[in-house]
């Protein structure tokens, strides 16, 4: 390689002349240092350049240059002089030209270095300036830098204000020139840190009342979004919160999933869920409270440098922290018993469970049919009893895990007699034969036809019940209705088939009807408070058929036809409770109803007929500790409680004496396992609040992209870009960490990257 030629020039503008032929990459640097008397200059020249081999080019480095004056003798503190605000020279190129501005509250420093960092959560700054500067307690550090690009564009970058620390130190030099150090930091991530949290889990101080019951069945669980109670710890904090649908659908549940916020931080809430999946917290910027949820491997926004002015690069690869297996353990799967046990009575295998006290539970079926039924939300019992000749079958219907109808049918036989008047030859022999025996004989000879009905519907009880809208209790009657309906028969009659559900048409072959006899009901409307969802008022209206009514009974030559009910009675009780305290009970009941009274004749004193009167029948009161029921969920306003049946997921009334009465649900552990083939032993991460494994695998996909083999790349480059983590750079990954730098009017800005292999 040819000695360079090195021409002097006036001033401080140098100029340096190099050519080399080469054939191979080469990188060269060059120092170079110049001295002159009585004034001197320290010249440091740091040359950098490569290129392909290639023998008939020629190489042309491009020479970065900065002078400082010192003085005679090349010692001793800098020289106070006017300095050029542009001091780089470019050979062989555009000019590339740098200006920078230290400000502090908008009023700008002589600045000798800088440095400023951008992390994920915060972003701090350093400055070193002449003079004695003692910056204020949240004086705002700014950094701005004016760049005239190769291309001729003039951009001014400003990098992210920060908050001065107030913490400050001054040196002084020999000649007594003083320099003062001092920093800043945003503070965002200290608030979210240093927060102290009350219980923003509204079970965690009021649980609900029938967790607290010692022989519940079935409870109703409150539930707070994964994303709700985020959003609230960070809202109590001063700061905002999104990106958070990757654990959108996710709730806390009471009992199952239970958490709590008390004494906690905001970042402590974070990291019990987003955390748990290696999510990236990123404050957007400084100047606002604004945090965005980025999960690990993806991005925000896209960003570009200049590949043709970057001035290092390194890449460092890491494969040996992927583990072998990674296993996300998540919430556990609590099924309803009475779901599990279809399945357990079907098949016959009994289960090993716990109560609710942790002691086993030894599960027996001795009724297969009626446990089946219990278990089932949805299902239909029917049987049959014979007793005395007669049959009777019955059903109950369940709509949501709740008994909606039950209905009992009894049939049996009839036999039905008609007299008919004898008037044959034999019948009319037989009348003079008694007249001569019996002189006063005056009656008639009559015959009595029969007729034997079988497997004619006697009776027809059916019962519907009705629930508060909105509610799963069981016992939240809203009105119940039972209708009872009885059938007669006469010598005459013509039966017709019965109309039957399909369930009971099979046990009832045949069954026939005949003549509706009469109607009778009994309507029960329930009225629960809303201040503690206690029975307030009940009350039953009974309608009772009054009176028959039958004609033709006089004419002996004609069948008379069946009853008729001619009156129904009504008869109501008012059954009323009322809180008086101390745990007593002020119970009311009332019934009225008609009342048949004899009528008396004044003149005669004697009883002519009866009147028919309606009025009190009974009327008590009474203070007892016998409370009424009580439903275990939050009771609708009076006005809607008289609403529809909507389907539920409470359970009856044993019909088979199964021994669970205080099992609910059982608990079973879920987790998800991948194989990621990595040389690290495996690894287990927990997240207890997603309950779902199909979300489960997805979001352990989302882990497994943050464990995988990464590249890490560390970048450098004159360019002024004020980048933040979470970025994409194409070409060189996602930034991690941004550090930008200066000393005098020079800018650096170092960026580290990072890419996960897919």
């Amino acid at each position: 390689m040819p000695l360079p030629t090195l021409t002097r020039r006036s001033g401080r503008r140098l100029v340096l002349t190099l050519s080399a032929q080469t054939r191979s990459t080469e990188r060269l640097v060059l120092t170079l240092r110049a001295q002159t008397v009585p004034v001197g200059y320290r010249l440091t020249l740091a040359l950098r350049a490569q290129t392909q081999p290639d023998p008939s080019r020629t190489l042309t480095l491009v020479l970065h240059a900065q002078t400082n004056r010192v003085a005679s003798g090349g010692t001793g503190a800098p020289v106070q002089e006017p300095r050029e605000g542009l001091v780089e020279i470019l050979l062989g190129a555009a000019p590339f030209r740098s200006r920078t501005r230290l400000l502090l509250d908008g009023e700008p420093l002589d600045g000798l270095s800088w440095q400023h960092t951008r992390q994920a959560a915060y972003a701090e700054a350093e400055f070193t300036v002449r003079g004695v500067v003692r910056p204020a307690i949240d004086a705002v550090m700014r950094v701005e830098v004016t760049q005239l690009l190769p291309t001729g564009q003039l951009v001014v970058t400003q990098y992210e204000p920060v908050p001065a620390s107030g913490d400050y130190t001054v040196t002084t030099s020999p000649d007594g020139g003083h320099a003062t150090v001092f920093r800043g930091r945003s503070r965002q991530d200290e608030q979210l840190q240093n927060t102290q949290l009350d219980e923003l889990i509204p079970w965690v101080k009021n649980p609900s009342r029938q967790i607290e019951s010692p022989g519940y069945r079935s409870v109703t669980r409150q539930i707070m979004a994964v994303d709700a109670v985020a959003l609230a710890a960070f809202g109590d904090a001063g700061q905002n919160l999104s990106g958070t649908e990757m654990l959108q659908g996710e709730y806390w549940e009471e009992t199952r999933r239970e958490y709590s916020t008390e004494g906690r931080s905001p970042l402590d809430v974070f990291g019990d869920t987003y955390g748990r999946l290696n999510a990236l917290l990123v404050l957007e910027n400084t100047e606002q409270p604004n945090w965005v949820v980025v999960p690990a491997g993806l991005y925000e926004g896209v960003r570009q440098l200049d590949p043709t002015l970057l001035t290092g690069l390194s890449e460092q690869a890491e494969v040996t922290g992927q583990p072998s297996r990674l296993t996300l353990q998540v919430g556990d799967l609590f099924t309803r018993v009475e779901d599990y046990l279809e399945e357990v009575v079907e098949s016959g295998t009994l289960p090993d469970v716990m109560g609710e006290d942790g002691e086993p539970v030894q599960l027996e079926i001795a009724d297969p049919e009626a446990a089946l039924f219990e278990v089932k939300r949805d299902a239909v019992l029917t049987g049959y009893a014979d007793r005395d000749g007669r049959r009777t079958a019955h059903l109950t219907r369940k709509i949501g895990g709740r008994v909606v109808q039950t209905l009992e049918v009894t049939v049996g036989a009839l036999e039905v007699t008609e007299q008919v008047v004898a008037d044959s030859e034999e019948t009319q022999r037989r009348i003079r034969e008694a007249r001569l025996r019996h002189p006063y004989f005056t009656g008639m000879v009559v015959h009595a036809r029969q007729r034997r009905l079988e497997n004619v519907v006697l009776s027809v009880i059916e019962t519907w019940y009705a629930y508060l809208p909105g509610s799963t209790d069981s016992q939240a009657l809203a009105e119940t209705v039972t209708t009872q309906t009885a059938y007669t028969c006469t010598y005459t009659t013509i039966t017709a088939p019965a109309t039957l559900p399909a369930e009971l048409a099979a046990l009832l072959p045949g069954a026939v009807m005949g003549d509706l006899l009469g109607q009778e009901s009994t309507r029960i409307r329930n009225v629960w408070s809303p201040q503690g969802g206690w029975l307030r008022e009940r009350l039953t209206v009974e309608s009772r058929v009054g009176e028959l009514g039958q004609s033709g009974l006089g004419d002996p030559d004609e069948p008379p036809p069946p009853p008729k009910a001619m009156t129904v009675e009504e008869y109501s009780t008012a059954e009323t409770y009322a809180p008086s305290g101390d745990g007593y009970w002020l119970y009311t009941r009332t019934r009225t109803g008609p009342q048949k009274l004899p009528v008396r004749d004044l003149d005669t004193d004697e009883f002519v007929k009866t009147e028919r009167r309606v009025g009190v029948l009974e009327h008590n009161s009474e203070i007892t500790e016998n409370a009424p029921p009580t439903l275990r969920e939050e009771v609708p306003p009076v006005a809607a409680q008289a609403g529809g049946t909507p389907e539920g997921e409470t359970d009856p009334e044993s019909y088979s004496g199964l021994p669970w009465p205080r099992i609910t649900y059982l608990r079973d552990p879920q987790e998800v396992s991948l194989p990621l083939g990595g040389p690290a032993p495996a690894q287990t991460a927990q997240l207890e609040v997603v309950q779902e494994l199909d979300r489960a695998s997805s979001l352990a996909a989302v882990l497994a992209r943050s464990l995988r083999p990464r590249v890490t790349r560390r970048v450098s480059t004159p360019e002024a870009q004020a980048l933040r983590p979470a970025l994409l750079l194409p070409g060189l990954g996602i930034v991690t960490l941004v550090t930008a730098r200066g000393q005098g009017q020079s800018h650096t800005l170092e960026v580290e990257t990072v890419t996960y292999d897919d």
